[in-house]
C-alpha cells in the first residue's frame, strides 16, 4: 500500500513522540535511582527532576517563532539532537549539581518537541477526523511512556547500558522525524495575540491540559502509596498505576470517535463529571480486589480522553501562527499542572493517608468543573 503524505506525517509524529516519552519514563526513575545511591536527599532529587519541567517557561516565548522559521520537522530534529547530547553527558558528570543545567537543557528540548508535535498533527489533520487521529496520537504517546520502565528493567540502572539504550531511542526518534520531513507542513503567519491571551481564547482546552497534568502527577506520586494504605501490597499498588496508563491507551480511540460525532464541549463536561464522581468513589472501590482494576482502568481512560479532547479543541479553534502559539501555551499548561499536582497530593497525604489522594483529586476537578459547564452552555447559545 502506498503511503499518502498524511500517513507519512502521522507515522513520523507518533513514532517520534512515542520514543520521546519512552526516554522520559526511562530516564526519570533512572536518574532518581542513581542519585539515591549517592545519598542525595529526596528534596534535592525532586528539585533535580523539576529542573526539566521548568524549562518550558524559558523556551515558551521563543517557541512560536522557532516553529514558524524552521517548521515542525526540522525543529523537532534539532530538539532531539539537543536532548541526545545532554542525555549522554549525564553519566560523564554524575553529580546532582552538574545535572541541574543538563536536565534543564533536556527539558527545553522535550518542551520544544511537544509544541512542534501538537502543532504539526493539528495542522495536517481534518477536523472531521481530528478526535480519532488525536486519540491515536495520545495512545502512542502513552504507550511509549509505559515502555520506559520495562527498558530500565532490562538494562539495569548501573553503568552506561541504560544511557546507551536511551541514546539509541533518541536516534530512532530522529529517524522517524526525518521520515516525515519531506511532507511536513509549514506553519505560516504570526500569532494574533500575546501568548497568555490564548488562555482566555481557549480556556477549556488549556485548563483541561493543566488539570490532567496535575491529576497525573498526584497519581504517579501517590497512587501506589494510597493503595498500600488501603490494604493492598506494594505490587498491587504499582499495578494500579500501570492500569491508569493502560486505560489511557485502550480507551483513547472510543472517546476520540465520540469527539467526532457529538458536541465536544458536552463530552468534556460529561468526562469531568465522571472523573469527579470517580474521585469521590476512590475510598470505596480501591480496597476491593478486581473491582479496583476495572475502576482504575476506566478512570485512566477518562483522564487521557480529557487531555485528548483539550488538544482537539485547540486544533479546532486555531490555525497557522495562532496554532503555534496555542500549542506553546498548551505545553506550558501541562508543566503548570505537573508542578501543582504532586505538592497538592503531598499535603493531602500528610493530612490523611486514607483520604488525601482522593481529596486532592476531588479538589482539582471540583474547581475545574465550572469551566466545561460554562463553555458548554455558551456553545448551546451559539448553536455550536
Amino acid at each position: 500500500m502506498r503511503l499518502t503524505p498524511l500517513h507519512r506525517n502521522l507515522i513520523a509524529i507518533m513514532v517520534t513522540m512515542a520514543a520521546a516519552t519512552l526516554t522520559y519514563s526511562l530516564s526519570t526513575p533512572l536518574l532518581s535511582l542513581i542519585l539515591d545511591r549517592q545519598g542525595v536527599s529526596g528534596t534535592l532529587i525532586g528539585l533535580s527532576t523539576a529542573s526539566q519541567a521548568v524549562a518550558i517557561f524559558a523556551i515558551a516565548p521563543f517557541a512560536p517563532a522557532l516553529l514558524r522559521r524552521l517548521g515542525p520537522a526540522r525543529l523537532m530534529f534539532a530538539a532531539i539532537a539537543v536532548q541526545l547530547l545532554f542525555f549522554l553527558l549525564l553519566p560523564v558528570f554524575p553529580d546532582v549539581y552538574a545535572w541541574f543545567p543538563l536536565r534543564f537543557m533536556i527539558g527545553a528540548g522535550a518542551s520544544v518537541m511537544w509544541v512542534a508535535s501538537e502543532a504539526w498533527v493539528n495542522t495536517v489533520v481534518e477536523d472531521r477526523i481530528r478526535g480519532r487521529v488525536l486519540a491515536l496520537y495520545s495512545a502512542a504517546v502513552t504507550g511509549g511512556y509505559a515502555l520506559g520502565p520495562l527498558v530500565l528493567l532490562a538494562t539495569g540502572s548501573e553503568g552506561w547500558a541504560p544511557f546507551l539504550a536511551g541514546g539509541a531511542i533518541f536516534l530512532c526518534a530522529g529517524l522517524a522525524t526525518l521520515f516525515g520531513a519531506g511532507v511536513a507542513p509549514r506553519i505560516e503567519g504570526k500569532p494574533s495575540a500575546p501568548l497568555l491571551a490564548y488562555l482566555t481564547l481557549a480556556p477549556l482546552a488549556m485548563l483541561s491540559c493543566a488539570v490532567v497534568a496535575a491529576s497525573d502527577g498526584v497519581l504517579a506520586a501517590f497512587l501506589p502509596l494510597y493503595g498500600i494504605a488501603q490494604g493492598l501490597s506494594q505490587e498491587q499498588g504499582l499495578l494500579l498505576l500501570t492500569l491508569v496508563g493502560l486505560g489511557g491507551v485502550v480507551l483513547e480511540y472510543p472517546f476520540g470517535w465520540l469527539a467526532d460525532r457529538m458536541n465536544r464541549r458536552l463530552l468534556s463536561l460529561l468526562l469531568s463529571l465522571g472523573l469527579l464522581a470517580g474521585c469521590l468513589a476512590f475510598p470505596f472501590v480501591v480496597p476491593i480486589p478486581g473491582a479496583n482494576w476495572v475502576f482504575i482502568f476506566v478512570f485512566g481512560g477518562c483522564l487521557g480522553a480529557l487531555y485528548t479532547l483539550g488538544n482537539v479543541l485547540m486544533g479546532e479553534r486555531f490555525q497557522g501562527g495562532d496554532l503555534a502559539a496555542a500549542s506553546t501555551l498548551f505545553a506550558t499548561m501541562w508543566n503548570v499542572g505537573a508542578l501543582i499536582g504532586p505538592p497538592l497530593g503531598g499535603v493531602g497525604r500528610d493530612l490523611s493517608p486514607d483520604l488525601g489522594l482522593p481529596g486532592a483529586l476531588t479538589l482539582i476537578f471540583a474547581v475545574f468543573l465550572a469551566v466545561p459547564f460554562v463553555t458548554y452552555l455558551r456553545s448551546r447559545r451559539q448553536g455550536s
